[in-house]
């Protein structure tokens, strides 16, 4: 199980400076996208306006001929909803010549004007919404002062919670690994036969470790502890490949007592198993002292 660190102060410092370097040309592209954004959302209205008085015009074309449209410059009044626009309209009357189409019956030479529509914006605050400003670099550079001052300030607060937070996990995760661990064994322990061949005694080793030893349904079970691992093994299973019941492990003692707690000299004495689990992380040692009363008494 691995230990998960926090942030030092130097470290939080060198990512607010590397955020503030890269955040200055970013913010800058969101500035221009938003005011790219709001100059298409102009021109489309501009367009818009100066669509619909062109379609007025041929519309009076249509219907009295190029006769009905005055010379001279007029200005439209907009709406309400426009009144940041202006829109001007220019009639002039372009010398006789080829220029001027024929008349599509008559076939002679028909009456013809030249059209301009001009549609300008005045002062953004003539719109129905305010409009959107960017900021400036010093403002940018304010604020990121002030983000890496609180920071600095609120770094190591919040650096030694994170810690504590993670240790109080890792403590957790610890002491759970070490209460499944002392079950397990005392689950496999309580189980130990009698000896065939000499069924005064228990049919397990009494010693240094690897402990080894036969249950009542014939399984033979090995348990081993070198630091940093503890290990148990059945000899049906996997050919007898151990596999790990801890990774955190300080040590692992065992303890044969008679039924009258004193210490067990031979298999033959043995009434109870006493074993005490110790498992290590980050420095910190975790233990657990189990006593097993072995089933199978003569």
């Amino acid at each position: 199980m691995k230990r998960q660190s926090g942030f030092t102060l130097i470290e939080l410092v060198v990512v607010i400076v590397i955020l503030a370097v890269a955040a200055v040309p970013l913010f800058g592209l969101f500035t221009q996208a938003s005011a790219s954004l709001l100059d298409n959302e102009r021109i489309q209205t501009a367009v818009q306006l100066a669509q619909e008085r062109a379609e007025s015009i041929m519309a009076q074309r249509r219907a009295a001929d190029f006769a009905a449209i005055a010379v001279g410059t007029t200005t439209d009044v907009l709406g309400a909803n426009y009144g940041a626009y202006t829109r001007t309209v220019t009639v002039v009357q372009p010398p006789a010549g080829p220029g001027c189409p024929l008349h599509p019956v008559t076939g002679v030479s028909a009456a013809c004007k030249e059209v301009v529509v001009n549609v300008g914006q005045g002062p953004d605050t003539l719109m129905t919404r305010s409009a959107v400003h960017g900021f400036t670099l010093m403002e940018m550079v304010i604020v990121l002062v002030m983000l890496a001052l609180m920071s600095a300030i609120a770094g190591p607060y919040l650096s030694n919670g994170v810690r504590a937070y993670n240790d109080a996990t890792a403590a957790v995760n610890t002491l759970s690994e070490l209460r499944v661990a002392s079950e397990r064994l005392v689950r496999e322990l309580r189980e130990v036969r009698r000896n065939p061949a000499a069924p005064a005694s228990y049919d397990t080793t009494v010693g240094a470790m690897p402990l080894v030893f036969t249950k009542a349904d014939g399984e033979t079970v090995t348990v081993n502890g070198s630091a940093p691992l503890l290990t148990l093994a059945y000899n049906s299973v996997g050919g007898g490949t151990p596999f790990p019941l801890s990774d955190e492990l300080n040590s692992i003692t065992f303890r044969y007592l008679q039924s009258d707690g004193s210490t067990a000299t031979s298999a033959g004495h043995v009434a109870f198993v006493e074993f005490e689990l110790v498992l290590t992380h980050a420095g910190n040692d975790y233990r657990q002292r189990s006593r097993v009363a072995l089933r199978n008494q003569p």
